[in-house]
């Protein structure tokens, strides 16, 4: 089912290259090494744009930089 059904095939698009990155992401974020930080965010928002979590993580570093 995961590999037939194309909305399924959609959602998991990015994930095998998207996770890796989204937790170097988080860990500078919550570390306070924002600047490493922000350029993971920006490598995971090209892959998926709309992805919450890291569109939080990005407006929460641009508002209280």
């Amino acid at each position: 089912m995961f590999t037939l059904d194309s909305d399924l095939v959609g959602l998991q698009q990015h994930i095998g290259e998207f996770t890796p990155i989204f937790r170097q992401a988080f860990k500078g974020y919550v570390a306070g090494n924002w600047e490493e930080s922000a350029d993971n965010i920006e490598r995971c928002l090209e892959l998926w744009d709309t992805d919450g979590p890291t569109k939080a993580m990005q407006y929460y570093m641009k508002f209280y930089r």
